[in-house]
C-alpha cells in the first residue's frame, strides 16, 4: 500500500493508493478527515509519530473498523538502500569478535 501526505493551503492532502482525502489538524500530532456525507473516512483520525530528529516516521490510520489502526512506516531514502552506497560505510565499520562457549 502506498501513501503520501502533502501540504494543501492550511491543511493537508492524504493520498492512499488512488484515494485522496483532505485532512485538518485536530490537536498535537492528530489530524482528522472532515465530516462529509457518504465519505467512508469522514471524521477518521490519523496519528503521526516522529523520530528523534523530529521527522515523521509513521502514520496510524483506522482504515478498518474490526482491527487496530493500520500503521504505515516511512521507508528510507532509496539512495540509502543501494549496495554501492552502503559499501564505503561498511568498509570503515569494525565489528568486535564474538566468542561462543
Amino acid at each position: 500500500m502506498w501513501f503520501s501526505v502533502v501540504a494543501d493551503g492550511s491543511g493537508f492532502k492524504l493520498k492512499i493508493n488512488k484515494i485522496t482525502e483532505s485532512v485538518a489538524h485536530l490537536h498535537y500530532d492528530v489530524f482528522q478527515v472532515p465530516d462529509a456525507p457518504f465519505d467512508p473516512f469522514a471524521e477518521a483520525e490519523g496519528l503521526f509519530f516522529s523520530d528523534p530528529d523530529g521527522e515523521i516516521s509513521t502514520l496510524a490510520l483506522p482504515l478498518e473498523t474490526n482491527v487496530k489502526d493500520i500503521v504505515f512506516t516511512r521507508l528510507p531514502d532509496k539512495q540509502l538502500t543501494r549496495e554501492a552506497s552502503l559499501k564505503p560505510s561498511l568498509a570503515r565499520t569494525r565489528f568486535p569478535e564474538v566468542q561462543h562457549r
